[in-house]
Order: C-alpha cells, then structure tokens, then sequence
C-alpha cells in the first residue's frame, strides 16, 4: 500500500490498521461513558437498601472505597494509555499492549463476561425504575423494549450512541 492510499495506516510492527480516521472526543469518548457508569441506576436504586443494611457511615464508606477503585483504576489506565499508542479493541487492547497477550487474555475475556452483565443489570435496573413510574406495564416488556432500542442504537453507529449519552 503507497502513502496516503486511504485504506489505512501502518505502525512500527509493519501491520497496518483500517479503523477509520475519525475520532472521539476525549469528553464523549472516555469521560461521558465511565461518569454514566459510576453514576449510573444501579448506584441509585440500591443506595437506601444500602444505607439500610450498613448504616449511614458504612454506606459512605462503602461508596468512597468504590470511588477510590475507579479512580485507582482510570490513573493506571491513564497512565498506560499516555506511554503506548492505543490501537483499537479497547481496553482489552491497552492491557495486552502492555503487560503482554496473555495478560491480556486472562484480564480481558472476564472484562468481556462483565461488561456483559452489567449491561444485563442496567436493563433491570432501568425496567425496575420504570415499573414504579408505570405500575401497569410489564417489566419484561420494558426490558426487552429498551434492550431492543439499546442494541439499535450500537448497531447504528457509535457516534449516534455517544450523542444519546449527552441526552
């Protein structure tokens, strides 16, 4: 392939890489999503049950502990992210940059099973909030409506997705 083909740009490894040359904004693309999830239902449906059972002290505990793991964990990726060139594939690709393929493996197959179910648990989470707002409609119904609108909506096109979290 000759320089400025179109079809894709190479790396010092000698591969060459055809994601598009469109990119993300740090805002929409890193900060609007990891906000959404540490803020996200199922800290706020949960959080008078927790209160209940660990009382007001421990309940901020518990919440400042998690706190203090997501920011532990967006330093370490920062600091990752900031000495490598990221490629895509996500995290998945900044861990087996650098610690290594099967580092990457081991970490990234269970990432995947996690993402996966915290999807599965935000659906719930909103067919649960909705089901007090709307008492007559079925949650499963709820569920699979809004799990259907959420798959369209990624099948679409990212940018479209990442416009809908500014919403």
């Amino acid at each position: 392939m000759k320089a400025g083909d179109g079809a894709g740009e190479s790396d010092n490894t000698g591969l060459v890489s055809t994601a598009p040359s469109e990119r993300f904004s740090t805002f929409s693309g890193v900060f609007r999503p990891v906000a959404l999830t540490i803020l996200g239902a199922m800290v706020y449906l949960r959080e008078g049950w927790l209160v209940g059972e660990a009382g007001l002290l421990g309940a901020l505990m518990i919440i400042g502990a998690a706190y203090a793991i997501t920011g532990a964990t967006a330093l370490s990726l920062a600091s990752i992210a900031s000495n490598v060139r990221v490629r895509p594939g996500g995290a998945f690709a900044i861990i087996s940059q650098a610690l290594g393929l099967e580092a990457g493996g081991a970490i990234g197959i269970p990432l995947f099973i996690a993402q996966a179910a915290s999807a599965a648990m935000y659906i719930y989470a909103f067919a649960e909030a909705w089901a007090y707002l709307f008492p007559s409609h079925p949650p499963i119904l709820v569920a699979v409506t809004a799990f259907s609108g959420v798959a369209l909506l990624a099948w679409k096109s990212a940018e479209l997705a990442f416009k809908t979290q500014a919403i």
